[in-house]
């Protein structure tokens, strides 16, 4: 099998096209996430306050919106033993903490994904 070809031995994708996967990704979820997003902000009742009451209005709204919290809490901590494990930069945790925030887990996720993948690429030659 030669470096061109798309697969790895392992029938995995090769590195290159995973971090193109997990930037495509990342690419998606900032579309979808800022484009929802936007129609609450274009509202005429868009405050922080009227953003959390929606949250959790219902109990299928608490329980979608207590998971994701829950996955943000969960991504950053594995995000940060996996710097450690690394040896990557431990400031990227404060950009993951940012995206998580302003985009959502989907697009942290990504992103992690994605500089991890480069990482290891650059650190396995």
């Amino acid at each position: 099998m030669n470096a061109t070809q798309s697969k790895s031995v392992s029938g995995s994708p090769a590195p290159a096209s995973r971090a193109t996967l997990y930037l495509v990704c990342l690419v998606i979820s900032v579309a979808i996430s800022w484009g929802i997003f936007a129609q609450f902000l274009l509202a005429d009742s868009a405050s922080v306050s009227q953003f959390f009451k929606e949250a959790f209005a219902s109990p299928i709204a608490t329980l979608v919106s207590s998971d994701v919290l829950l996955s943000a809490g969960i991504f950053l901590l594995f995000a940060r033993i996996e710097l450690n494990r690394l040896k990557m930069p431990s400031n990227r945790l404060a950009l993951y903490v940012l995206v998580t925030s302003s985009v959502g887990v989907c697009g942290a996720l990504s992103l992690f994904l994605y500089q991890r993948e480069n990482w290891l690429a650059k650190n396995r030659k």
